[in-house]
């Protein structure tokens, strides 16, 4: 019975972490990532998008130049890193494999008058 317990408690460290990654990844696009440029190509269309549809896809941009006639620039950055898969690992005494699941993605987005001139995703 301890055996089952140690069991189940150790499976339960281990995936709740996973499904929050995946959560955190989608927000609120039904699991979809929004970093993907597959994504990105469905949802953003040079010359067409605005700056206000922008925001209601990403909300406010980490960085943002703005001018007289509207954004010239803006940056989102998305963080991989999962304090609490991390954590996990560590009290497994597996603390580097926590190190796996960081990193960071920048989607970067020009503006030409209120609309998207180009966009790209940096790692």
């Amino acid at each position: 019975m301890k055996t089952l317990l140690r069991t189940t408690c150790l499976a339960l460290m281990l995936a709740l972490p996973l499904t929050a990654c995946k959560t955190l990844q989608g927000g609120g696009t039904s699991g979809a990532n929004k970093y993907d440029m597959t994504y990105l190509r469905t949802q953003i269309k040079p010359g067409v998008t605005t700056s206000e549809e922008i925001i209601s896809l990403f909300g406010q941009p980490s960085y943002r130049d703005d001018g007289a006639k509207g954004p010239n620039y803006w940056a989102y950055e998305e963080s991989k890193d999962n304090a609490l898969f991390s954590s996990a690992m560590s009290s497994l005494g597996l603390g580097t494999a926590g190190n796996a699941m960081s990193g960071n993605r920048s989607l970067n987005i020009h503006f030409t008058n209120n609309r998207v001139h180009d966009f790209n995703v940096t790692q």
